[in-house]
């Protein structure tokens, strides 16, 4: 005997449909728990699979390709020297909003993150403050998402194994004896790559006058050929019954502002000496007098 279904059946199975249909796509997942609090709850620890290697080249690579089948953990190989990131293809081409990605640096060779630069417009990637960001160090890593609303990757993340300052110590027993600014005998320069767009330069020294006078010495400190600032102090001269000693110490900090991130930056260490009574020399004895006489300069990132 042929069954028959009511109108008014089919309409309310319909509607019955359509009424828990809404609840099956829109529900929260859980993953290890059956109450989720979330779009998504992980009970549990989450995995994410590492891709094949890339393999980079020295100086600039852009649209990089993550593949057929996007990873959310890239390995680095390949470059012999710094090299730089510009681009990355999201999703094989498709740009999927939200989008992650991890790359790790295997080699020893800095790697910068281009600023907005290289490549098609939709695969550049946005760098906190605008500019280039550097990492150094083996094993450095990134971390890219991407962003629909601004059609790029931006950077959520990043740690490297790098020192927080680069510094130089005058090594040679020396005196300052100029009366016009030149160069500290035998001090070195201070070269260093800028990582952000300020960094805070710091220097300090002490000795003694060579004889007992009265003078008094000035150091300054140059970016380039450009004087930044510098300091000054006095040889004080102490009497009692045995003679004279006459020591001096002084120090000068300044916040060098306006650097080019990934730019080097040369300082250099001037001094003069002038005075009204005796030889105006200022000595700097570090090898003879380790513990009280030093010239440093430092960059603090």
């Amino acid at each position: 005997m042929k069954r028959s279904t009511s109108p008014c059946f089919r309409e309310s199975f319909i509607l019955l449909i359509f009424t828990i249909l809404p609840l099956f796509i829109c529900a929260q997942v859980g993953i290890g728990t059956t109450s989720p609090n979330s779009q998504l709850d992980v009970n549990g620890a989450l995995s994410l699979r590492t891709g094949p290697d890339l393999i980079l080249a020295n100086g600039t690579n852009n649209n990089i390709s993550l593949g057929t089948t996007p990873y959310s953990f890239y390995r680095i190989v390949g470059p012999t020297a710094s090299f730089n990131i510009g681009s990355v293809v999201p999703n094989s081409g498709s740009a999927s909003d939200g989008q992650l990605v991890t790359f790790e640096n295997n080699t020893s060779q800095t790697m910068r993150i281009v600023n907005n630069a290289g490549g098609t417009a939709i695969n550049r990637i946005l760098c906190p403050g605008g500019q280039d960001l550097i990492l150094n160090g083996l094993y450095a890593t990134v971390t890219l998402m991407y962003q629909t609303n601004h059609a790029r990757w931006v950077i959520t993340g990043n740690s490297q194994n790098t020192a927080s300052s680069d510094s130089v110590s005058l090594a040679t027993d020396i005196q300052i004896s100029s009366a016009t600014w030149a160069n500290v005998p035998s001090m070195g320069t201070l070269t260093f790559t800028a990582r952000k767009p300020s960094v805070l330069i710091m220097l300090s020294a002490s000795g003694f006058a060579y004889t007992n006078s009265m003078a008094y010495v000035q150091l300054r400190v140059l970016n380039g050929a450009t004087s930044i600032g510098g300091t000054n102090t006095k040889m004080q001269s102490y009497d009692d019954v045995t003679g004279t000693i006459t020591v001096w110490s002084c120090n000068f900090t300044k916040t060098l502002t306006g650097l080019t991130v990934g730019t080097n930056y040369t300082l250099t260490v001037q001094g003069q000496v002038s005075g009204i009574l005796g030889t105006y020399n200022a000595a700097i004895f570090p090898i003879t007098n380790p513990d009280s006489h030093h010239l440093t300069i430092s960059a603090i990132h």
